[in-house]
């Protein structure tokens, strides 16, 4: 009988170390996955995926990190649009700009002809002055070169309306007119 209480002794001992060994094996065992998720090993290639915004700008935040799962067209980011609503008002001031050169240079054109015109006058008067004695040649040729360079402002002027008018920028150089005849003194000298 010793024998048989032996052998019933391991076999308690050696089911209580089974139910011991499967208790410790459960407790040590990671819990179980979710639904649509497995479990297993090998080797994982992941392709990579390139993501762009439509609009340049600066990433004020960012709604998704590294690894979680994201739906196609879902917002993962947030853009600073502070410059995006500056635009036109910035757009708004260029255009304001521009017309107040045009019409700094459509002054200056016509600043430039009635000077032109007003030189035109004196050469014409101090001309029948000349012929009639009545003034010196000296004064002539200061009128002369009064009207000779009057209009030398007027291209840059043109070329400056050009520039700011976009309407005329198809305008060539060549085509504003310079006086090209020299005046002369007719008559006595």
């Amino acid at each position: 009988m010793k024998k048989d209480t032996k052998y019933a002794a391991t076999g308690v001992v050696l089911v209580l170390a089974g139910i011991g060994g499967w208790l410790l094996w459960q407790l040590l065992q990671e819990p179980a996955l979710p639904a649509g998720l497995a479990s297993g090993n090998g080797r994982i290639e992941a392709v990579q995926i390139d993501i762009s915004t439509k609009i340049a700008g600066r990433v004020e935040t960012i709604s998704a990190k590294e690894g979680d799962l994201v739906e196609p067209g879902q917002a993962i980011a947030k853009i600073d649009t502070d410059q995006l609503q500056a635009q036109p008002l910035r757009a708004e001031a260029d255009i304001a700009s521009a017309q107040s050169q045009v019409a700094a240079a459509r002054a200056s054109i016509a600043q430039a002809n009635a000077e032109r015109i007003l030189a035109e006058q004196e050469l014409s008067r101090a001309r029948e002055l000349v012929k009639k004695g009545h003034t010196s040649e000296e004064t002539f040729a200061s009128r002369s070169n009064g009207w000779r360079y009057a209009p030398v402002s007027l291209p840059s002027f043109q070329l400056q309306f050009e520039h700011a008018d976009p309407s005329k920028r198809h305008l060539p150089l060549s085509a504003i007119s310079l006086p090209s005849t020299e005046p002369t003194i007719s008559g006595n000298r």
